[in-house]
């Protein structure tokens, strides 16, 4: 091997093992900054549950029961979600699922700005994770609540409800809390689908014949079997959106009515 070939070869080889490196680092900068972010959103959030348990009644009140007197102060708020209201007038409520980790508050988007909670926490400061939110077009006192939510790798956020596919954790998961500022409500889960977010609705609004086509064709598609459960145009919808990854650019949709 001539002294010139023998020097190219070393070049290329100092290069390839350069860029080895390079893309190593930048791989461990990834993961740490991930892992950092997660640690961060984690923290928030358990003060936020912290925030919310501390000011939980006494007399524990379930999600769906009647909202006594005494729980709701002078504004007609609910005592527990004050602090959080005041805090963030952007907060609307909170969603809760037994038997998941499934426990957030809930902000209302914008029209301004429909995708800000997307990327911003409860503080309004940037993250990866955002927050749940009430669809802009839309708020919680709507015939159909639209919630969207991330589908998060590092943390599972929305995705925990990737099982609601299977017919089994459907059947143990039939119930979403939702408290609003104002009260306790709940949701029954009628209808699990998958869509394309390109080309198919979920939104009664964008069906010719309003809720009758909304509803019959939630039921229709559904991929679990509700038992029979009757559902109507005269019940309250709501509906959890996030993403799902057997369409181009796919969404799964828990849709419940309100019991």
């Amino acid at each position: 091997m001539s002294g010139k070939t023998y020097k190219i070869i070393n070049g290329v080889l100092i290069l390839i093992a350069s860029a080895a490196v390079i893309g190593l680092g930048y791989s461990s900068y990834k993961i740490i900054t991930a892992r950092q972010e997660t640690a961060a959103f984690e923290k928030e959030l358990d003060g936020l549950q912290e925030m919310r348990d501390e000011n939980l009644p006494t007399a524990a009140v379930d999600p769906g029961d009647d909202v006594n007197a005494e729980d709701v102060n002078g504004d007609g708020y609910l005592d527990v979600y004050e602090s959080f209201y005041l805090s963030n007038p952007d907060f609307t409520g909170w969603l809760t699922i037994e038997g998941t980790d499934v426990d957030f508050p809930v902000m209302q988007a914008s029209q301004e700005d429909p995708t800000y909670y997307l990327s911003h926490n409860f503080d309004r400061e940037y993250s990866v994770f955002g927050l749940p939110f009430v669809q802009a077009e839309c708020t919680v006192d709507s015939k159909q609540v639209i919630i969207y939510g991330h589908h998060m790798r590092q943390y599972n956020m929305f995705a925990q409800l990737d099982p609601y596919v299977e017919q089994d954790f459907y059947d143990e998961h039939r119930i979403i809390n939702f408290d609003t500022r104002t009260e306790h409500r709940e949701y029954e889960v009628f209808a699990v689908i998958t869509i394309s977010a390109f080309d198919e609705s979920f939104a009664w609004w964008q069906y010719p014949d309003g809720y009758d086509g909304f509803v019959a064709d939630a039921l229709e598609r559904s991929l679990i079997d509700n038992g029979g459960m009757e559902v109507s145009d005269d019940d309250e919808f709501i509906t959890l959106v996030t993403c799902e990854y057997t369409h181009n650019n796919g969404r799964l949709l828990i849709i419940g009515k309100r019991v």
